[in-house]
């Protein structure tokens, strides 16, 4: 391997690798306190990054505002805004809670399917970051929100930044309210059991939803049976054709007392009112 001078510190190494270089695309001398790498913008280990007193650095993040920034870097080394893109980098921020109850096996995870198989990526307690350049699976396969397992662990929002998915997800938790934001559904053709048995939830906010492609909306609040209210202001659910595409939606909701369904159009509120019938609620208010 050719041995090459480093630009910053003039230091010789091996071409492609310093001795502070990112593990992932061997840009050297990433800060000691970087978390994301200033050059491909990949998450930094904590043993990583060392610090070296040499590089130019006087570039600002307008998003974070850290400044001592290298001159040549593309991406934040704190919170992994794009420079060349200018906007933050495709990530999924997740928040895990921990509650009272002890049991033993009671994880939040992610189940993502590729070739057939699903398979498992657990959460840890607090915020967990997945950041698209490092797991290629959230763009590949499709993907399962769960907080399943004895009721200990439960992800409580998650937050899509820059992360277009054309994939549907399902979110099945055992909380009661989910916080979801900056998802874009604008590519999506099904909300088939999107959030089915999620007993605990009390309410749902998703209105900022794009309906406009959905086709089925097949057991979408399946099993929801603390669920009181559903905000669907703006949906579109004309592509949805078929009767057998709509059933079960509201099955076993049997607290749900109002749907917001401000700006829908007549054939999405008659599909709503239609799939209530259907599930026996009879005194569901819908607020236009």
């Amino acid at each position: 391997m050719n041995v090459v001078k480093c630009p910053y510190c003039g230091t010789e190494h091996s071409e492609g690798t310093c001795f502070d270089a990112c593990p992932h695309c061997h840009a050297p001398h990433q800060p000691s306190w970087a978390k994301f790498c200033n050059s491909c913008g990949s998450e930094l280990t904590p043993t990583a990054p060392q610090p070296s007193d040499s590089v130019i650095a006087t570039k600002r993040c307008p998003q974070c505002h850290t400044s001592g920034l290298p001159d040549s870097a593309a991406f934040c080394s704190v919170c992994g805004y794009d420079f060349n893109a200018r906007k933050e980098s495709p990530r999924i921020v997740i928040n895990v809670k921990k509650c009272a109850r002890r049991d033993v096996y009671s994880n939040a995870f992610i189940q993502y399917k590729l070739h057939e198989t699903w398979e498992s990526f657990l959460l840890k307690e607090g915020v967990n970051i997945l950041r698209l350049s490092q797991y290629p699976w959230i763009k590949q396969g499709q993907l399962s929100f769960n907080g399943i397992r004895n009721n200990q662990m439960h992800i409580t929002e998650i937050q899509f930044i820059n992360a277009n998915l054309d994939k549907r997800i399902l979110f099945h938790t055992k909380c009661s309210s989910l916080s979801l934001s900056y998802i874009d559904t604008s590519e999506w053709t099904s909300f088939q059991g999107m959030f089915q048995m999620s007993d605990k939830l009390e309410n749902l906010v998703l209105n900022g939803f794009d309906t406009r492609g959905i086709m089925e909306v097949t057991s979408c609040f399946d099993g929801c049976l603390k669920l009181k209210e559903i905000n669907i202001d703006g949906w579109d659910l004309s592509k949805v054709r078929h009767q057998f595409n709509r059933q079960n939606m509201f099955r076993e909701c049997k607290s749900l007392k109002k749907i917001f369904m401000r700006g829908c159009n007549d054939y999405t509120v008659d599909l709503v009112e239609t799939a209530l019938e259907e599930a026996g609620l009879n005194n569901v208010e819908i607020i236009r």
